[in-house]
């Protein structure tokens, strides 16, 4: 009888366990991307860098089987490019900014403690600026003014990680890192295949659903 009792007591602490393991959650996150555009045909006198912007959102995480999940993100995501123009003495700083809003469903594979994620995403660009800084004068345009024609619309691929800890209930904190690659020409003017690529860094807070 007592090796009964313990056997449902176990089945009953396993079956009260499963669901808050596989439970739907919110998180909403914060951080930076390092984002810097590929320019295919770029002028030799120039150089591109890295530029770095904000990113947020937040993504609902769903349970498939075992380990293996999925989650679907909207977020910000403030993408560009940093170009360097020497013209003999003078050298000249252009600053191309692009916000972004975008769409990532990915799959997950892990815990919600320690997992990795991938899938592919879509974006559409909100906005353009470009900030020209020569020597101590600086003037910001919109693209088009510009003379920059972008495309609206973007879409690529991400991977990345994240690791957790819990805070309270079924709540936790932590931190991901990501890297997104695109796959389409977003100069609408240009002879090669201008892509943005970026990598993200940000701390979440997840909460159950339901």
């Amino acid at each position: 009888m007592e090796k009964l009792s313990l056997v449902m007591c176990l089945a009953a602490l396993t079956a009260s366990a499963a669901p808050a393991a596989a439970q739907t959650s919110l998180m909403v996150y914060g951080g930076l991307t390092e984002a810097e555009a590929v320019i295919e045909a770029l002028e030799p006198s120039a150089t591109s860098s890295t530029r770095t912007g904000l990113h947020a959102g937040a993504a609902v995480r769903l349970p498939l089987l075992g380990l293996i999940g999925l989650r679907l993100d909207g977020s910000y995501s403030e993408k560009g490019v940093s170009l360097n123009v020497a013209e003999g003495p003078v050298t000249a700083n252009i600053d191309v900014r692009m916000p972004y809003v975008e769409f990532t469903p990915a799959i997950t594979v892990g815990t919600r403690f320690v997992y990795a994620f991938a899938g592919p995403w879509g974006a559409y660009r909100t906005g353009c600026e470009a900030t020209l800084s020569i020597q101590s004068q600086t003037q910001t345009d919109d693209c088009d003014e510009a003379g920059l024609e972008i495309e609206s619309l973007d879409f690529g691929y991400a991977v990345g990680a994240g690791a957790g800890i819990g805070i309270a209930g079924n709540w936790s904190i932590g931190v991901e890192a990501s890297v997104s690659r695109g796959l389409s020409d977003i100069d609408a003017d240009s002879d090669g295949s201008d892509r943005n690529n970026a990598a993200q860094v940000r701390g979440f807070l997840s909460l159950p659903l339901g």
